[in-house]
């Protein structure tokens, strides 16, 4: 069991519906940035649920995918008031708040390809 799970104000189910097993957490209080981190990555690794970002953008960037025509657009908001780098995010890059390798602080970047070639089509 991991350390986190057995912290006050956390608690897991044990329901099963029908052949799956999908335990259930509740948080009853307020853990704070430093405190939820853990629980998440916990709980997001246990469900495999992961990042389309890559590790260095997580945190500092919004993802949103919308797809048209076998075309994925990913809108890239920076979350931050500093620049973020975009490092080698695949991509044409339709329009950029900032240089154009790196995103202005609260800045949007827009970015297209194709589904088959797109990094978070798998």
């Amino acid at each position: 069991m991991p350390r986190w799970l057995r912290w006050p104000g956390i608690s897991t189910t044990g329901l099963a519906f029908g052949a799956d097993h999908n335990p259930e957490q509740y948080v009853s209080t307020r853990l704070g940035p430093n405190g939820i981190r853990p629980v998440l990555d916990g709980l997001l690794d246990a469900a495999d649920v992961h990042s389309g970002l890559p590790m260095a953008l997580r945190g500092r960037v919004e993802l949103t995918i919308r797809y048209r025509d076998g075309v994925e657009f990913c809108f890239l908001v920076t979350l931050t008031d500093d620049p973020v780098a975009m490092g080698d995010i695949p991509g044409a890059r339709l329009a950029v708040v900032g240089d154009g390798e790196t995103i202005a602080p609260r800045g949007v970047a827009v970015l297209q390809h194709s589904i088959v070639d797109g990094p978070w089509s798998s």
